[in-house]
């Protein structure tokens, strides 16, 4: 089954930090680090080959998983789309606490009712 971690081990911290740069740059948004998809316990270290990290950003109140890629080369760091990952992201997975505090009265105010669809554990 696929967890999602809220705590990146810190072996991990720095890969995290530039996988989340280069998405950021990649898609011009501001994503924040929700999680990341637990990685197997046979992951390589990231200076041993190439690595995958399967993290969890959220742009505003949308949120998905996104693989990178990270291979240490001569030049440095090569961090790039990574394969498309085999498993979905649990059904029990939301955005960070927080993320929606004040949505429904914002929505209520502008509108005389709102309809709530919850699906997979998204709403």
């Amino acid at each position: 089954m696929v967890t999602i971690v809220e705590h990146i081990p810190e072996a991990l911290t720095p890969s995290v930090d530039a996988a989340l740069a280069w998405l950021n740059r990649r898609d011009g948004l501001r994503y924040r680090l929700a999680g990341l998809v637990e990685q197997p316990t046979d992951a390589p270290e990231p200076r041993n080959g190439p690595l995958d990290l399967d993290l969890v950003v959220c742009a505003g109140e949308q949120c998905r998983q996104e693989r990178v890629r990270i291979e240490h080369c001569t030049d440095g760091v090569l961090l790039s789309a990574g394969p498309t990952p085999s498993h979905e992201l649990p059904a029990t997975f939301d955005p960070p606490q927080g993320t929606r505090t004040g949505w429904l009265e914002r929505q209520l105010d502008q509108h005389a009712f709102v309809v709530l669809v919850f699906s997979r554990g998204f709403w």
